[in-house]
């Protein structure tokens, strides 16, 4: 999503409360063609994550029903004023959508007719 950038656009500026859901029901171009968005990107995003754990900016950590990723480096890198306003406005939005799925991944689930199997 945060390669998306009319996703970006859409909701770098939203309030950090708003919550995903009504980023979602206000912003339709967030899941227009997001299915295919993902299907597209699943080669580079699990390379990364493979490349991500060698380089060890962060371990694994397994449980019954999945794992986690946990950071070994504890702070997100600082913004600074000297970076493009895409990339602040790719930071401003990464902030949002941590902050939303956290709280709201199970309401997604919902709207979006996902079902989990366990």
């Amino acid at each position: 999503m945060l390669f998306h950038s009319p996703t970006i656009e859409a909701i770098h500026g939203m309030r950090l409360k708003s919550g995903l859901v009504k980023a979602v029901l206000e912003k339709k171009i967030i899941l227009n063609g997001l299915e295919e968005r993902i299907t597209d990107t699943l080669n580079t995003t699990f390379r990364s994550i493979q490349i991500g754990n060698d380089s060890r900016l962060y371990r694994f950590d397994r449980f019954d029903d999945g794992f986690q990723l946990i950071p070994i480096h504890s702070k997100f890198p600082i913004r600074t004023d000297s970076q493009p306003e895409k990339i602040r406005h790719m930071f401003a939005a990464a902030r949002r959508l941590g902050a939303w799925f956290h709280h709201d991944l199970m309401i997604l689930y919902k709207m979006l007719h996902v079902r989990l199997d366990s």
